[in-house]
C-alpha cells in the first residue's frame, strides 16, 4: 500500500477533496456550510488559502483519503501570526492515523513559515475531534454558546489553542508556503507518513 503526504494541487485535487467535504455539509454539524459549493468555487477557495497557507492531501494507493489546511484566524493585521486549522477525513480511512499524520505535518509546515500560534474551533460535543487536539497540545479557551443553527439545533463551539513558535518583539511576517523550501517540507511529510498504521478500511 503505497501512502503519500503532499501538498495539494487545486485544479487537480479539488474534485476529490470537495468528495469528502461534502458528506460533512449535508450530513453533519462539524461545519456549518449549509450548501455544498461548485466545483469552481471550491477550487477557487483552495487557491485562495494555498496563496500563503498550506493545504496538504493524504493519497493512499492514489485516493485522496483525506486533507488538512490553515487558514486566516482574523483579518487584522497583528493578528498575523496565527493560523486557523481544520481536518477532514473519508470514512473509510478514519482510524488508520492519518488524521493525526496530516495535523502533524500540517503543524510543522506553519512552524517552518513563522506562525506562532494554531487554534481550531469544534462544534461540540464532539469527543474525539477534542481528544486529537488535546493529544496535539491544544488547551481549551472558551465557548461560544448557541452560535450556529443548522438542522434546527442552536449549537455550541469549543475553542482551543496551541502555541507552535517563539515569540519575539518584532517577528518577521510568515512566509507563504508555497515558498519554503521543498527538500525540507518533502523530509517532513515522508517522516508523518511513516506514522500512519496502515489499517485503512477500504
Amino acid at each position: 500500500m503505497k501512502i503519500q503526504l503532499r501538498f495539494a494541487d487545486a485544479e487537480k485535487d479539488a474534485s476529490k477533496v470537495l468528495a469528502i467535504y461534502a458528506p460533512y455539509i449535508l450530513n453533519t454539524t462539524i461545519t456549518f456550510e449549509y450548501e455544498v459549493p461548485s466545483l469552481e468555487a471550491f477550487q477557487r477557495r483552495m487557491e485562495g488559502v494555498m496563496e500563503q497557507f498550506p493545504w496538504i492531501v493524504c493519497e493512499v494507493d492514489g485516493v485522496v483519503a483525506g486533507y488538512a489546511y490553515a487558514a486566516k484566524q482574523y483579518e487584522r493585521a497583528a493578528y498575523g501570526w496565527n493560523a486557523e486549522l481544520s481536518v477532514y477525513l473519508s470514512p473509510e480511512f478514519q482510524g488508520a492515523g492519518i488524521g493525526s499524520a496530516l495535523y502533524r505535518a500540517l503543524i510543522g509546515v506553519l512552524q517552518i513559515q513563522g506562525y506562532r500560534n494554531a487554534s481550531v474551533r469544534i462544534t461540540i460535543p464532539n469527543e474525539k475531534s477534542i481528544a486529537l487536539h488535546q493529544a496535539f497540545g491544544f488547551e481549551p479557551v472558551g465557548t461560544f454558546h448557541s452560535v450556529g443553527n443548522k438542522f434546527g439545533r442552536w449549537l455550541d463551539m469549543q475553542c482551543l489553542t496551541k502555541q507552535i513558535g517563539e515569540y519575539s518583539e518584532f517577528p518577521s511576517p510568515p512566509q507563504p508556503a508555497s515558498m519554503l523550501n521543498k527538500e525540507i517540507t518533502d523530509a517532513l511529510f515522508s517522516a508523518c507518513t511513516q506514522q500512519i498504521r496502515v489499517c485503512a478500511r477500504r
